[in-house]
């Protein structure tokens, strides 16, 4: 568990060069740190950035044609897509239902209908010209695939142009009044088009023809009969104002595995510019459509371009993208899309340009985790794949710096990135090449880093009053026992049962003999084995609260005859000692308690040992607390010679009687006679 904090990203909208590997062609348009504020769509703890900063380049166009909105792209095969609009007519073309009546011959007016003043009968109408050329605004993306009529489209083998196409519901380049005057009537023809909640009104075309009669000239009028000229009616629509911008707006996009049905295109591109929360990065599986689109607060325009690994595929005719939303879809001709990393921005016609988005295609998305290492307060976390034009950049979702010793965990797609952090006072640092694994990975070095394990501290060894209260049990066995094997362990139980009853002293053979001790809390200390004062083994050994006991083999031959003891030592501190004599029967001692005050622990210790060990009689259910003066009591003892050691309830010694001889008769506590 790595010591720091974690922290969710949020997508934010700056955009910046990442360094280009070997052999990469230098990026379309020229390349470098871009900042900017915009709305990023992050769900509700969503936050603007405040600072303000300088605007991306304006891509250079100059001998680049503009590509039009049903381009089939050589390189990729990739077609643009927008909205299902229907075509527009080439300039000066009506469409079959609104063609402008016909010329008419000369005379073609009966002479009663025809106005005074006007054409004599034997002059020619003038003809009804269309509106000139270009009065038709240019169209907007188009729907995709092969242009009307078979031609071979804009960018293909043949050059030719297709078509234009022109997004429903929206008159790209303003709306066109053409007004007509006809011979003795009047007429219009008017282009509408509905809002982006409704379908346009259908073109119409009207022809009127006003009749007059002339009057009979009549010998008795003496003024003139004056007869109006002919009005004009003109309908206006105002043209669409486009002065909004696209500059720094967050760039949504969003990737399909079918194409999307022209007539959910408008649908379709709206929901992905309005939609809130982190754009997906990459997917593994195919995709036959991209569409990217931007929140449109004031129609705007503005020209899409799409790349992929940072080499252009496509940039699109200017056109006025319309609230509350729009954008661009690419596909390939209904075939999934190569394997890359695919960008795609907006620029409007001031120059001011979007965020980028990047999507991967090709490759998972895993979760990276990135280190604040630097010391200092960072801002945001800038990637990109290694193949990509520019940074993504991602900060806390808190909108807080990203302080030292934490770290941010950031989606990406599962190949190599370039990274780097920024500060708080918008400086890049140091970037470094990479790509995400299990480890953490330093915004200093650009290394991994290995999690490092912080334990809890271990709890308090038990104390050194607790080890010398310590006791345990001792017992020979006439079997071997092999160190950490089952047998071990069932013996160790064996002697830590407190029904067992054990001996102290045996005359059979002795092929191991086992030690063994109930701990009340964590220990680490050395079990230390002696026969008759001398030290023959030490053992390593601990617990976390609970047994801790071995048995020592005597290498395949009996045990020597002599007295065996076994301890718990720690430092300076030792348990009780617990002994056990090989080549002894255990026999009974009988005293008599002559020290005048009451006893409570008696030890005894063969003589040829170092240390005594004690009986506690509160501990036995055959006593009570203390042996009274004047009370006697029984012991167990290796029918050896034995020191005998007394001491009271308050721990004081009583007495001490050395070399007592095996005997069966009551001998006084105090001198052993």
């Amino acid at each position: 568990m790595l010591a720091f904090g974690y922290h969710p990203p949020r997508m934010v909208l700056t955009m910046s060069e990442p360094t280009q590997p070997d052999g990469q062609q230098p990026a379309h348009p020229p390349r470098f740190d871009e900042r900017s504020t915009g709305q990023d769509h992050t769900g509700d703890d969503a936050t603007t950035p405040s600072d303000q900063t300088p605007d991306r380049a304006a891509r250079p166009v100059a001998g680049t044609p503009p590509a039009d909105a049903t381009v089939v792209f050589p390189a990729g095969g990739l077609t643009n897509q927008a909205g299902g609009q229907p075509p527009a007519q080439p300039p000066g073309q009506y469409p079959p239902a609104q063609q402008p009546p016909a010329q008419q011959p000369p005379g073609a007016y009966p002479p009663a209908q025809q106005p005074p003043g006007q054409y004599p009968p034997t002059a020619q109408q003038p003809a009804v010209s269309g509106p000139p050329p270009g009065a038709y605004a240019p169209g907007g993306p188009g729907i995709g695939g092969q242009p009307p009529g078979g031609a071979p489209p804009y960018g293909g083998p043949a050059g030719g142009e297709p078509p234009k196409k022109k997004k429903s519901g929206l008159l790209v380049g303003g709306l066109i009044a053409l007004v007509v005057a006809l011979v003795g009537a009047l007429g219009f023809v008017a282009l509408q088009g509905g809002d982006d909640e409704e379908d346009a009104e259908p073109v119409t075309t009207e022809e009127e023809e006003e009749e007059e009669e002339e009057p009979e000239p009549t010998v008795e009028t003496t003024e003139p009969v004056v007869t109006p000229p002919p009005t004009e009616a003109t309908t206006t629509v105002p043209e669409v104002v486009a002065d909004g911008t696209v500059d720094g707006l967050f760039v949504h996009v969003e990737a399909f595995p079918a194409v999307i049905a022209d007539g959910d295109l408008d649908s379709t591109i709206q929901r992905i510019g309005l939609a809130e929360g982190n754009n997906p990065v990459s997917s593994v599986d195919p995709v036959l459509n991209l569409c990217a689109a931007i929140p449109v607060e004031m129609p705007v325009a503005a020209t899409v371009t799409w790349s992929m690994d940072n080499e252009t595929l496509s940039e699109g005719a200017e056109r006025v993208f319309a609230t509350p939303a729009d954008g661009n879809c690419i596909n390939n001709n209904g075939e999934p899309f190569a394997n890359g990393s695919y960008e795609v921005s907006f620029t409007d016609a001031d120059g001011s340009t979007s965020g980028v988005a990047l999507f991967s295609i090709g490759v998972a998305t895993v979760t990276q985790e990135f280190l604040n290492d630097t010391g200092a307060d960072l801002c945001a976390v800038e990637i990109a794949p290694s193949t990509a034009g520019f940074f993504q950049s991602f900060e806390l979702t808190s909108g807080e710096p990203l302080v030292p010793g934490d770290s941010i965990l950031i989606d990406m797609a599962d190949t190599e990135h370039e990274f780097r952090g920024i500060d708080c006072a918008d400086a890049p640092l140091e970037s470094f090449f990479g790509s995400p694994g299990a480890d953490p990975i330093s915004l200093t070095s650009g290394a991994a880093i290995p999690p490092t394990t912080t334990e809890p501290p271990p709890p308090p060894q038990i104390t050194d009053g607790e080890l010398l209260n310590t006791d345990g049990e001792i017992g020979s066995l006439d079997v071997a026992v092999a160190n950490g094997s089952n047998d071990e362990q069932i013996v160790i139980d064996l002697l830590l049962d407190p029904e067992s009853n054990l001996r102290i002293a045996t005359e059979d053979q002795s092929l191991a003999i086992c030690g063994a001790w109930n701990v009340v809390g964590p220990l680490e200390a050395e079990m230390v084995w002696e026969f008759n004062r001398a030290v023959i083994a030490r053992f390593p050994v601990s617990t976390e609260g609970g047994q801790v006991g071995r048995c020592i083999p005597p290498g395949g031959a009996e045990f020597d005859e002599g007295a065996y003891q076994v301890y718990l030592e720690r430092g300076d501190v030792q348990s009780e000692v617990e002994t056990f004599t090989v080549g002894r029967a255990q026999t009974q001692l009988a005293f008599i308690n002559d020290t005048g005050v009451a006893v409570c622990r008696v030890g005894f210790s063969p003589n040829l040992t170092n240390w005594y060990t004690f009986f506690e009689f509160a501990e036995s259910a055959d006593f009570d607390e203390s042996v009274d003066p004047g009370a006697g009591f029984t012991i167990v003892a290796p029918f050896i010679e034995n020191d005998i050691r007394a001491f009271d309830c308050e721990g004081n010694q009583v007495s001490e009687a050395l070399n007592i001889p095996p005997t069966d008769q009551t001998l006084n506590l105090s001198t052993g006679t």
